[in-house]
């Protein structure tokens, strides 16, 4: 895999590892953000960690399978 897949793929799994926190903890701020933070609670973290999930695999399937 050359270095773009590779940078694909870290971030991706960083994305999943965000999402996955935010669902178990059921909080999640997206304070890595430029401009206005928020902090999403209950079932919106959820719903969230959901959403950072999909584009981490996304990002992976991008790194492994295309830039892979």
């Amino acid at each position: 895999m050359n270095k773009v897949g590779v940078l694909f793929a870290g971030a991706g799994f960083a994305l999943v590892a965000i999402g996955a926190r935010g669902i178990v903890t059921k909080s999640l701020t997206d304070g890595w953000r430029i401009g206005p933070k928020t902090t999403y609670t209950g079932s919106a973290a959820v719903w969230a960690g959901v959403a950072y999930i999909i584009g981490g695999l996304l990002f992976i399937w991008l790194g492994i399978k295309v830039y892979g």
